[in-house]
């Protein structure tokens, strides 16, 4: 039944637009906040050699006629990020980045911070991959545009534009695995601006493997390694934008609406552990951009923003887990305050002021130990860049200072270790500094430096005693952590035959001095424990090339090795290899395609050696595409073995995809 709503939506959608009178395009037309220009398609690629902050870009050009269905497949091949796909109820999957913390990473979606105030990773697969137009990967240190930036690095999640001459766009999708997909978008001009209006929809059935090792070694016969669970999905997302550029002004507006349900019918044999979840997440914006304000050289601009999402879960007690019947509310309200200045040649400033205002209410109808807990939080973000160039502009650096002060309130019982209705407060300074350095050594080999520091410092109030024995939130914790990085990137543009070649290197450490949790004690109190005092060193290589537009090769490999600083600490635990090899033979009518991602990990602890192995994935595919029409197929071959980070992961097996996307 989904199936077919998708075809009749997407045969409204293409109705529509064809009725549509298609203007002529305008000048730099597009809502996008981010615009990046390349002559030849390749892989990936990241802005000039004279760009700071270098990210990886990936996008729908990058998969032409076969945009993935999954946001994950833009990920994965991102040099030293490792996707975590967890499974289980939920089914949620995070992005580790060199080697750290999935909580160390800020998402945004279109330039708005999706981490919640609690600390928490974002799950990705909640956000529309139909609906994405590109995504934009920060390792380490990352520019000004960004208030928060995370420890390991910023992922930026860009939505499709809206632009004035009409854009048709239309997909549909089925595989084996009893999964399918349809998604549409309209764009072109609208009340005397540009307009887009997007919908998807996605559902189907995903398989997981729980492991309950149950403490026993490997060969121990004990493993219950193949017990299954069912998971059964559905997504549904509309996004509507709007952008009108007025005389020197811009101003624009975008919503979004998702809707995200799950279904766990399993494992095999252990029938009475069935789950339901569900989650609506809603965003919406406006903002204005005034370039020339008061002076040629400044520009300014403002946006306002609110995010709301309600979760709940059921879960019938079973061999599994006990039984579980949970809500949860978070919303926030922001205002965000954008100045540039364009001096002298060689120097530019940026600054930014944020203000968030966060609210979290969960609710367990059970046992209602965790009811009436509200959390509210207000945040002031400070951001101040500056650019300098020197020796005739091969020499750029931009330090970048962000600062944060935040005020916390808490009340009701588990969460914070309180009793009911009793009340804890704490303010939280944030202090980030990054520095990063670009030299060009001729005009297509450029040396690349950066040094990311990151402090948080919760000062509690004196009536809840001192920070060794207190009744604190397990996520307000002290930490200091640091990424140092340096490396090589060479881009001739044409080489040989080739119209686009790309190499770069990279080593980098990621230090995490402190990471305080709270242990809770006997009389009700919690004392400061350091849980994960470590160090990851890596080494990153990326290489791509195109030849005509008719072979492409991205290639790209990361070796990331932990080392604990303290004797029983078991964070990071485990050393990883992570690599992707993509092929592409393309000619006018057709393209044929290979992808593999190999994620291989190695415990420090051969004692430890259950909870590691190797994940792999094979994409093969066959791609036929025209003006305004594209089909193909895909199989994907997933492999696993175990893995320490989580306690359910996708089935191996091979499932067989059709898919078809239409353009105007």
């Amino acid at each position: 039944m989904r199936r077919w709503a998708g075809l009749v939506l997407l045969a409204l959608f293409a109705a529509g637009a064809a009725q549509a009178q298609e203007p002529a395009p305008a000048a730099g037309d597009t809502a996008a906040l981010v615009v990046e220009v390349r002559e030849a398609r390749i892989p990936w690629m990241s802005p000039p050699l004279d760009t700071l902050s270098r990210p990886v870009v990936r996008g729908e050009q990058d998969y032409v006629g076969r945009q993935p269905l999954e946001l994950n497949e833009l990920l994965e091949g991102v040099p030293g990020a490792q996707v975590l796909e967890l499974g289980g109820e939920e089914g949620p999957w995070q992005v580790v980045v060199r080697g750290g913390d999935p909580n160390d990473v800020a998402v945004y979606v279109d330039g708005i911070l999706w981490n919640d105030p609690l600390g928490r990773p974002v799950n990705l697969s909640v956000i529309p991959a139909p609906l994405v137009d590109r995504v934009v990967v920060y390792r380490g240190a990352a520019p000004p545009g960004y208030p928060v930036s995370g420890s390991a690095g910023v992922i930026d999640i860009r939505l499709k534009p809206a632009v004035s001459s009409r854009v048709v766009s239309g997909r549909l999708s089925y595989d084996s695995f009893y999964n399918d997909e349809a998604a549409a978008s309209v764009s072109g001009k609208l009340l005397t601006g540009a307009g887009l209006v997007g919908a998807g929809m996605a559902g189907g059935r995903a398989e997981y493997l729980f492991i309950d090792d149950r403490g026993a070694p490997a060969d121990s016969g004990n493993d219950r390694e193949d017990l299954r669970s069912h998971n059964g999905f559905g997504n549904y997302d509309l996004l509507l934008k709007w952008d009108r550029k007025a005389g020197s002004y811009r101003v624009y507006t975008a919503g979004y609406i998702g809707y995200q349900e799950r279904q766990l019918t399993g494992p095999d044999g252990v029938s009475a552990d069935e789950a339901e979840s569900s989650a609506r997440r809603g965003m919406l914006y406006a903002g204005v951009r005034r370039p020339g304000f008061l002076s040629p050289n400044v520009d300014v601009g403002v946006r306002l923003h609110y995010l709301l999402e309600d979760s709940t879960l059921k879960d019938r007690e079973g061999e599994i887990g006990p039984a579980r019947d949970e809500t949860g509310r978070w919303t926030r309200a922001g205002a965000d305050f954008f100045v540039d200045y364009y001096g002298l040649k060689s120097q530019e400033f940026s600054g930014c002021v944020s203000l968030y205002s966060d609210s979290y209410q969960p609710e367990d109808r059970l046992d209602r130990l965790v009811d009436d807990v509200i959390y509210n939080r207000s945040s002031v973000y400070f951001t101040l860049a500056d650019r300098i160039s020197l020796i005739e502009g091969r020499l750029t650096a931009r330090p970048v200072v962000r600062y944060a002060y935040e005020e916390n309130d808490y009340r009701g019982p588990t969460l914070t270790g309180l009793v009911e209705g009793e009340r804890q407060s704490a303010n939280t300074m944030h202090l980030s500094i990054d520095l990063a350095v670009n030299y060009l050594i001729t005009e297509e080999l450029a040396l690349t430096a950066s040094n990311s520091k990151y402090q948080r410092s919760p000062q509690f109030l004196e009536e809840f005693g001192d920070r060794r024995e207190l009744r604190g939130n397990l996520d307000l914790r002290p930490e200091t952590s640091s990424n140092q990085e340096i490396g090589l990137v060479y881009e001739p543009g044409r080489l040989w035959r080739f119209d686009a070649f790309r190499a770069e290197w990279r080593v980098y450490e990621n230090e995490i001095d402190q990471r305080i949790g709270w242990e809770p004690l006997p009389d009700g109190t919690y004392a400061a424990d350091n849980l994960g005092a470590g160090i990851v060193t890596g080494t990153e290589l990326s290489l791509a090339l195109n030849l005509q537009d008719e072979v492409i090769l991205d290639l790209a490999f990361a070796y990331q090795e932990p080392r604990n600083l303290r004797e029983d600490n078991d964070l990071p635990g485990v050393s990883r290899t992570l690599g992707h090899l993509g092929v592409s033979l393309a000619r006018s009518y057709g393209e044929i395609f290979y992808d593999l991602y190999y994620q291989g990990e190695r415990p420090l602890d051969e004692a430890n050696d259950v909870m590691a192995g190797p994940r792999w994935v094979h994409n093969l595919g066959i791609l036929y595409y025209r003006e305004n029409y594209s089909v193909g197929f895909k199989a994907v071959n997933l492999g696993n073995d175990r893995s320490p980070e989580v306690i359910g992961y996708p089935v191996a097996g091979t499932r067989y995809m059709v898919f078809m996307e239409l353009k105007d």
